[in-house]
């Protein structure tokens, strides 16, 4: 019962922000692959404090599809979550 619900929960989530401050070397475990049979892809935005190219490309290869980096404009967060949660 409640594994059912959590899983109505989770169809109905737009985007994941994930606050990575770790490196991402580490940061392989959070990222849950998005071919996992029967589960809808939703997207993922990772803002982090490292702003070096590298930990962005490693983000990216682990499946996150925008990554900002900290501080930000709450007006730029908003509108990459626009972006990437177009149909």
């Amino acid at each position: 019962m409640i594994a059912e619900r959590f899983t109505m929960w989770l169809r109905r989530i737009a985007v994941a922000v994930l606050v990575a401050g770790i490196p991402a070397g580490n940061a392989a475990p959070l990222v849950a692959p998005g071919d996992q049979p029967g589960r809808e892809r939703i997207p993922i935005l990772a803002l982090t404090r490292w702003a070096d190219l590298k930990t962005k490309l490693a983000a990216f290869d682990l499946g996150v599809d925008d990554v900002m980096t900290l501080p930000l404009a709450p007006e730029e967060l908003l509108a990459r979550v626009l972006v990437i949660t177009r149909p």
